[in-house]
């Protein structure tokens, strides 16, 4: 804001109101600083002395240390002969914000991606960059807290809150040891960490495949299957599980990723779930949901793929099904010439989704139990006393059933609260991404358009989804300004 002394009073200004009106105070936007812009020359700098505090009083300054502070900063000024032109006449103390505690990790054992060959750059698919394999006593991690922060003061005298920080988001798991701020392993096997929490899973290896010969597999750890996961077949781990050869037809259940070499092939009504990412050769009518990321090499042929990560198909195509990523969709090719029906949804939380319309069920079907509960009991009510030693026992039953029912009732609708809560929190999220103050992409793209614009030129910008297209073309039209005709085709 911009703040200038009154200039006006009966008869001859006195020094000080004459010298008030030649400077002029401005604070700055997050009052951290008052800045003193002068006209006065040089040999009458002093007079500003005398109207300085009246004017920092008048615009809100009313500290006497500020003052003090403001006069002794001026002089200094004065004397090394600055230019009084936005000069920093007083500070306030910025904060020092409150760091948020992290995890740092001992080795790349999360890291993303396949090896590439150097001399040929061809991607090895079955070799993961990822070092996930730990022995007893291996380091793991170092788990810092949150450090706090320093409040601020500005220059009116407000304290700026440091804010606090949030603690990492970890906990520990099965086979892992915690020795102050480090953790270690505490057996040999997989390293996995989903859901905030970190493990290290027993490794159970089928050296053929699982099929008929080793039945259905449930193991409280990670699984290694050297060759396939024959049809019919029903595994469930909390561990990651790797298959050297392909999936078909099988229902399968992870806590942590799961990593086919070859490809999937599903059915009706059977289902994969992963708590983590999922990496095949090819998917082909296959039901997945994921935690994490789905990464394809080859393609998605008539599948329902839902993640809370990304899907990414770069060199090949998705045909067919259903897909929706939270994290975004990233595919050479989508749909079809022969106009085979696709459907692909970026952004969305399909857990969260489902969670919902769950509660909603569950909540109208316990709703409809209690009036029914209600209107067997309310005919006895006032006159329980009365009730035979059987109907008594009915009576008290059925009250036990309707205080239930209502607890349940009030945990879904508190459930059903924080769901819509998280909804809102992930658009508040979302909203604070936009603009060229937030996205840097958007930003260096408006600095180049201009430079081509003031060449004459027309450009066009190609987007990979019709949504990002959108979103840049109202980003641009407020970047560029109305001479500049923005369209999104």
């Amino acid at each position: 804001m911009d703040i200038t002394a009154s200039s006006t009073t009966e008869g001859q200004p006195s020094g000080e109101q004459a010298a008030s009106d030649a400077f002029g105070l401005r604070v700055d936007e997050d009052k951290m600083a008052v800045l003193l812009t002068s006209s006065l020359p040089s040999d009458r700098f002093g007079e500003i002395e005398l109207a300085l505090i009246p004017e920092l009083k008048r615009i809100g300054v009313l500290e006497k240390s500020a003052h003090n502070q403001a006069v002794e900063n001026l002089r200094v000024g004065i004397t090394n002969g600055a230019a009084l032109k936005d000069f920093v006449v007083l500070e306030g103390t910025p904060s020092v914000p409150a760091e948020d505690g992290r995890v740092d990790w001992a080795r790349n054992f999360f890291e993303e991606g396949f090896t590439v060959d150097p001399e040929t750059g061809t991607i090895d698919y079955r070799e993961r960059l990822a070092e996930d394999t730990v022995q007893e006593g291996d380091h793991l991690a170092d788990i810092y807290p949150p450090k706090p922060g320093t409040d601020g003061v500005t220059v009116f005298g407000k304290r700026v809150s440091a804010g606090k920080g949030q603690p990492a988001k970890f906990k520990q798991g099965t086979g892992v040891r915690l020795d102050g701020e480090k953790c270690y392993a505490d057996t040999d096997g997989c390293i996995r960490f989903t859901g905030g929490v970190l493990s290290v899973d027993h490794v159970f290896t089928v050296e053929g495949s699982v099929g008929l010969e080793t039945g259905h597999i449930k193991h409280p750890g990670a699984l290694v299957v050297k060759q396939n996961i024959e049809m019919e077949s029903r595994v469930v781990t909390t561990g990651s599980i790797n298959v050297g050869g392909y999936v078909e037809n099988a229902e399968i259940t992870t806590g942590g990723d799961l990593i086919v070499t070859g490809g999937i092939i599903g059915e009706p009504g059977r289902k994969i779930r992963a708590e983590g990412d999922v990496h095949a050769k090819f998917l082909k009518n296959v039901h997945i949901e994921a935690g994490g990321d789905v990464v394809v090499r080859n393609g998605i042929e008539q599948c329902t793929v839902m993640t809370r990560g990304a899907v990414q198909v770069p060199q090949g195509r998705i045909v067919g099904g259903e897909v929706v990523a939270l994290m975004g969709i990233d595919a050479g090719d989508i749909g079809s010439e022969a106009g085979v029906a696709t459907r692909v949804t970026a952004g969305q939380d399909f857990e969260l989704s489902q969670r919902l319309e769950a509660l909603r069920t569950e909540f109208e079907r316990i709703e409809s139990n209690l009036r029914r509960v209600v209107s067997v009991l309310e005919p006895h009510r006032g006159r329980e006393k009365t009730l035979d030693p059987e109907a008594k026992e009915k009576y008290d039953l059925l009250s036990q059933q309707m205080h239930q029912i209502r607890r349940r009732i009030a945990e879904i609708e508190e459930d059903r609260v924080k769901t819509q809560r998280y909804f809102r929190d992930m658009a508040a999220a979302a909203d604070k991404l936009m603009g060229p103050e937030n996205d840097a992409k958007l930003a260096r793209l408006i600095v180049m358009l201009k430079d081509l614009l003031r060449q004459g030129h027309s450009p066009i910008v190609f987007c990979r989804f019709i949504p990002t297209a959108e979103y840049v073309a109202d980003q641009l039209r407020t970047a560029l300004g109305k001479k500049v005709s923005v369209e999104a085709v």
